[in-house]
């Protein structure tokens, strides 16, 4: 019984890390898609402010999506 409620609580703290880092990565994508699109439409520098929103964003993946998929396989398991 004891196994049981360990493994439970496990689930219950992987998928809670899961779900605040999933919000936080999309949060952040989010904020930077949005930036980019509107300064598009009211700058002449498309093609460098899409490269740097990018840039911004591999490096949050780099950053977020491994724990993501850390956590969303330890709850899989």
């Amino acid at each position: 019984m004891k196994k049981l409620i360990m493994e439970s609580n496990k689930y219950k703290r992987y998928k809670l890390y899961f779900v605040i880092f999933g919000i936080i990565y999309c949060f952040i994508i989010f904020i930077f898609l949005t930036y980019a699109t509107l300064e598009t439409f009211s700058d002449d520098s498309f093609k460098q402010m899409w490269v740097a929103v990018g840039a911004v964003i591999g490096l949050c993946s780099a950053i977020f999506l491994p724990f993501i998929l850390y956590y969303g396989i330890k709850m899989l398991l």
